[in-house]
């Protein structure tokens, strides 16, 4: 259970910072747009 959930948190953890790197690229070229 405990590993499971280690797991799930690595996960999230990876998909917050793709989705932050995502934006901090997508964010200037909308702005350049």
């Amino acid at each position: 259970m405990t590993v499971n959930m280690g797991k799930v948190d690595r996960g999230v953890r990876v998909l917050v910072a793709v989705l932050l790197v995502a934006l901090a690229f997508a964010v200037p070229a909308l702005m350049a747009g």
